[in-house]
């Protein structure tokens, strides 16, 4: 994944035939092991393997946490950098 880039992976149908939940996960499952291969810019394959190895654990920390994920600030420099540059070019190229 580039930097900025988001994946979202569902987890297994829940009791009602929706998403299941996270509480539910954990009543359900011991861990959860995430496995795949991607290719870097230069093309070379990775496998990737991670486990989260306590589901019920590592929900009682989410839950309890007020911010579970933040941007880091050098990114978002730049993104608004990037914008403010490019933006009147491609206002520019709006018909």
């Amino acid at each position: 994944m580039v930097s900025g880039e988001v994946n979202e992976f569902l987890t297994p149908e829940g009791h009602s035939g929706s998403m299941m939940q996270t509480q539910e996960l954990a009543d359900r499952f011991a861990k959860v092991t995430m496995s795949g291969r991607c290719t870097d810019a230069l093309g070379t394959h990775h496998e990737i393997t991670d486990i989260l190895p306590d589901i019920a654990a590592w929900q009682k920390m989410s839950a309890a946490s007020r911010r579970r994920w933040q941007s880091p600030d050098a990114e978002k420099r730049f993104a608004k950098a990037f914008a403010e540059k490019f933006e009147p070019i491609l206002k520019a190229l709006k018909p």
